[in-house]
């Protein structure tokens, strides 16, 4: 028998939210820092030099 949503949203729903939520700024600030590092003029020789 299938759980009934509602309920699995009250006992679940957060926990997967803050997952949800976690990994997504996880992400932000890795892709923030990548394009930093990357594009920003005051890292130009450190990424001649590293390739």
């Amino acid at each position: 028998m299938a759980p009934c949503g509602s309920s699995w949203l009250a006992n679940e729903g957060s926990k997967h939210l803050c997952l949800l939520f976690w990994l997504s700024l996880s992400v932000w600030l890795f892709w923030k820092t990548f394009l930093l590092y990357y594009h920003g003029p005051q890292y130009y020789y450190l990424h001649q030099m590293l390739g």
